[in-house]
């Protein structure tokens, strides 16, 4: 979703054979801009090869995008370093619905019901249904925040949560048609991030929506992913950046929760406190059955931070 990033390949690294392979054979030579092959090496992201397809939905099958084609279904295939990345996403949309966020639908589908050719490797896929296209094949106008805060596409970690998020409230508290509803949304999902470590709710990991073409409201909940789940065993020098954020989500406090929403002008601060201890007694109550169906790693990491690894868990 978005403007298309190019990053240059590691010397080390290439895109498999098998899945260039299937561009080729499916027609991909070039594909819709934002759902890329491309290489992630470095420090902010996960590393191995993401590959994304636009695909349009034929019942319980699924066909790659082709030129032309209107794809209201984003295929997600797991990385190189990471098979279990297709699992891990999914619960993070679970954890989302659990406390009633409004996600992005997705679920995990075979390789069959996608067509891949036998030799690439690759049995889960995520299907994302695209929330900025209708069922009629037109399409929603959605913005990034990265791209509404006026930030280059490489400046997507912008300024720090703590500028980054009071700014983003204030726009819509301003401008969105339902401030209360989009603000509140807003703030139990840095709640939800901070619990289930997903790292990696950068700027273009936030979006608006705009329903009518002119106001914008928030967009559901997409790529989300408990990339602290990725740290155990990792070598110091990855996921660095992921790793800095990591320690200013685990010591964001109530106190700093507070001065992050009166930055933002909100009113009554105290009732929006009062709302996200909720959310987190809400989390510590459903996610842990939850989590038995996520990687083991996954489970470890969340488990930890609900039972007290970050400052929000031990003082709710």
């Amino acid at each position: 979703m978005g403007a298309l990033e190019v990053e240059p390949i590691s010397p080390h690294e290439d895109i498999p054979d098998v899945v260039r392979y299937w561009h080729t054979t499916q027609g991909l030579d070039v594909l819709e801009p934002g759902f890329v092959e491309y290489p992630v090496a470095d420090a902010a992201s996960l590393p191995g090869i993401v590959t994304k397809f636009s695909a349009v939905q034929d019942g319980r099958r699924y066909t790659v995008h082709r030129r032309g084609a209107a794809g209201s279904v984003i295929l997600k295939l797991p990385t190189t370093h990471h098979p279990d990345l297709v699992a891990n996403e999914y619960a993070c949309y679970q954890l989302c619905k659990a406390l009633g966020l409004q996600t992005a639908d997705a679920e995990v589908i075979t390789r069959e019901q996608a067509k891949l050719p036998e030799h690439v490797p690759v049995n889960d896929i995520l299907a994302v249904q695209r929330f900025d296209h209708l069922p009629d094949g037109s399409r929603i106008h959605m913005e990034e925040f990265n791209q509404a805060l006026g930030y280059a596409p490489r400046h997507k970690y912008g300024k720090g949560l703590q500028q980054d998020w009071p700014t983003m409230l204030r726009v819509l508290d301003r401008l969105s048609p339902q401030p209360v509803q989009d603000t509140r949304e807003f703030l139990a999902r840095t709640v939800a991030a901070i619990l289930m470590g997903n790292t990696d709710a950068h700027l273009k990991n936030w979006a608006l929506i705009y329903p009518d073409g002119r106001q914008p409201c928030l967009a559901p909940v997409y790529d989300c992913v408990c990339v602290a789940a990725f740290f155990e065993g990792s070598l110091p020098q990855q996921y660095a950046v992921n790793k800095a954020i990591d320690v200013t989500m685990r010591q964001l406090g109530w106190d700093d929760m507070q001065d992050l929403i009166k930055s933002a002008g909100l009113l009554r601060p105290q009732r929006h406190i009062a709302l996200l201890k909720d959310v987190v007694a809400q989390a510590q109550s459903v996610w842990p059955q939850l989590l038995r169906d996520a990687p083991a790693a996954m489970q470890r990491t969340v488990q930890a931070r609900l039972e007290g690894g970050v400052a929000l868990a031990r003082a709710a």
